[in-house]
């Protein structure tokens, strides 16, 4: 897990080593505001070590059962055309 860093933009590349574990999305009509659907799935690893467990709680042999992330990729592109406004968090 990359250390806090408070400094400038530009030192990203401190999180290079982070990874997409988890992918999570509720898809919610705000003219009758109602929610349609919700989605959430665990990411597979694509060789890497899942660390920081005690933080979030997700080890490695959870996450081996999820998806690929290109299966993850292509289920948002089959929906995403359906989305008039996205809005994310930690992304």
């Amino acid at each position: 897990m990359p250390k806090r860093n408070n400094g400038h933009p530009s030192q990203s590349y401190i999180f290079d080593t982070s990874r997409l574990l988890e992918f999570a999305y509720i898809l919610y009509d705000t003219e009758t505001n109602t929610k349609l659907s919700t989605y959430s799935n665990l990411i597979k690893p694509d060789n890497f070590a899942v660390g920081a467990t005690n933080i979030h709680g997700i080890t490695t042999e959870m996450a081996n059962t999820g998806i690929s992330i290109n299966e993850l990729f292509d289920h948002l592109e089959s929906i995403i055309n359906n989305f008039e406004c996205i809005v994310s968090h930690n992304i």
